[in-house]
């Protein structure tokens, strides 16, 4: 949904947009909105990408879910959260020309909408994604604000639309987020001279072990002399790397034995 800055004055809001929110590109991006700048409404997250190799800011779970499945898309190039709708004059004559009322922060004054995610694909189009409960949609107002979003982003040729929470794809975004902070074996401990010897011993074990993930992992452990839960560590790095190929829309479980569509480890 269309966010917004809380209280700042025009001033404030030339200066923020001078400073650089709400622009550049991967990493060099800076959201208009960060968690810093807006009262806390429930759960906020800050992973870092692994497509941009920056800190997000995503202001609820259902933004961190999507996110999730941005970050596992190959169609999916950089992501852009609170992208502002610049300038403000903008969206209010907009919602002056639907004969809405305009958003604004309580106590009154200027505001800056914001879409949730901006998108840019491997094609390098541009798309512009906002969450919803789908609960959301049955209100008025929360129509209203999406009209205002729906028409700014129209105007620019941009493909806009609203992603309903209730339909995201649960299993997905479950296995995308205990694989998330294990694209990178840096911090883990491991020697990087050893790191090809042990994944490929850790997939032949795999492979050929009816047992479960978690007791081959534990059984490499003890076989390579490695720290408790390296082996498991080692194999999310292997699916995040998509290393081993495995069915995400299944809920992987470690107690489970863990069937390799496919392995190929460099």
């Amino acid at each position: 949904m269309a966010k917004r800055n809380r209280g700042l004055t025009k001033d404030a809001i030339q200066k923020r947009w001078k400073a650089g929110h709400g622009q550049g590109e991967g990493k060099g991006y800076k959201p208009w909105l960060t968690i810093q700048s807006v009262p806390s409404q429930g759960q906020v997250n800050r992973p870092l990408g692994w497509k941009t190799g920056r800190v997000h800011h995503l202001m609820s779970l259902n933004e961190l879910h999507y996110f999730y499945l941005l970050e596992w898309s190959p169609l999916v190039t950089d992501i852009r959260e609170q992208f502002p709708l610049w300038p403000a004059e903008e969206t209010e004559e907009i919602a002056q020309s639907l004969n809405i009322r305009h958003p604004a922060p309580p106590g009154g004054g200027p505001m800056v909408m914001s879409s949730d995610f901006m998108i840019t694909l491997s094609s390098g189009q541009n798309v512009v994604r906002t969450m919803k409960e789908g609960s959301a949609l049955s209100d008025d107002r929360t129509i209203e604000k999406l009209d205002i979003e729906r028409e700014y982003w129209r105007r620019r040729g941009v493909d806009w639309g609203v992603v309903v929470a209730d339909d995201l794809p649960m299993p997905l975004v479950q296995n995308v987020k205990w694989l998330h902070p294990h694209l990178i074996l840096d911090g883990f401990g491991f020697d990087a001279n050893d790191v090809p010897a042990l994944l490929r011993y850790l997939t032949a074990e795999v492979l050929t072990s009816p047992d479960a993930l978690a007791t081959v992992a534990r059984r490499c452990d003890d076989d390579l002399t490695l720290n408790p839960g390296s082996c498991l560590t080692l194999a999310r790095h292997l699916i995040a790397t998509r290393q081993w190929q495995v069915d995400l829309t299944v809920p992987i479980n470690s107690s489970r034995r863990l069937t390799l569509q496919q392995a190929q480890v460099e």
